[in-house]
């Protein structure tokens, strides 16, 4: 990852292809903090819509408005009798075993990252100095949609995604800890209290992904490519039918000579369709 990459750009070239309502968000882990922060205390859950819509906030163990995303940041311990506050205070859960069931599954598949910065920066991707370690899309599902279309272009890799827990361990701690591209529907609770839209959900991918995605926008049909129309599409189905198998090209040329025909010696009001633009 080159960390002098013109991230104002990016920002820019994803906001545009993708059709999104605000900015990416850059969430980066530093132990100084970014310039032109703000002030006041905030959630992380509210801490990204602020992000989205401009603004830049430096969270810390002192100013982070939820114990629970202070802790799944990493920034300071678990609150005590967690269990209880969510099965009594939230009431996400219906038992206390059932909580604990729920935050031991979440430590197991991506623990807090204890120790890692002092200061978590969420500000809108077009600021980013250098290069972020995650970069958030609210967006809606087709958005999401082509966002994980775009990352696997190149590879065919598909999203180990993780819908549960707390909003922040799933969009900032999972994708964080495991390099995974998450696609996070976000707590009930958390939605809630921030007055996320509900049309919304958030994409997390790891910055080394975020490259791949900027590439293929212009070579995939989830960015801005278009798919093959015209006379090439019929006549690409009718000889893929003709070779299928050798012992069968006798039975069926009366049926492929004629449609061949007509593709081999097009009629004059009839134009060949271009070449589909390599990215």
């Amino acid at each position: 990852m080159d960390p002098a990459l013109d991230w104002a750009a990016c920002s820019r070239m994803l906001r545009e292809a993708l059709g999104l309502k605000g900015s990416p968000v850059a969430i980066a882990y530093s132990n100084s903090p970014i310039p032109g922060a703000e002030d006041g205390r905030y959630r992380a859950c509210g801490a990204i819509l602020a992000a989205r819509d401009g603004r830049s906030i430096n969270l810390t163990s002192e100013n982070c408005d939820c114990k629970g995303g202070i802790y799944h940041l990493g920034l300071g311990p678990a609150r005590e009798g967690l269990e209880a506050f969510l099965v009594y205070e939230e009431r996400l859960f219906s038992s206390l075993a059932v909580a604990r069931r729920m935050t031991h599954g979440v430590r197991k598949e991506a623990p807090p990252p204890f120790g890692l910065a002092k200061f978590v920066a969420f500000h809108p991707l077009e600021r980013a100095e250098s290069a972020p370690d995650l970069v958030l899309f609210l967006c809606n599902p087709e958005q999401a949609c082509r966002i994980v279309a775009l990352a696997g272009f190149d590879d065919g890799s598909l999203p180990k995604a993780n819908l549960g827990g707390a909003l922040c361990w799933s969009a900032i701690t999972y994708p964080l800890m495991t390099g995974n591209l998450n696609v996070s529907l976000g707590d009930i609770a958390a939605r809630r209290a921030e007055g996320y839209d509900p049309g919304e959900l958030i994409v997390s991918v790891p910055i080394h992904k975020i490259p791949h995605i900027i590439g293929n926008i212009d070579r995939c049909i989830a960015g801005t490519a278009k798919p093959p129309r015209g006379p090439s599409a019929p006549r690409d189905r009718m000889l893929n039918k003709c070779s299928k198998a050798s012992w069968l090209r006798s039975a069926i040329s009366e049926e492929c000579h004629p449609a061949m025909d007509q593709f081999q010696n097009p009629s004059p009001k009839r134009s060949p369709l271009s070449p589909v633009a390599e990215g």
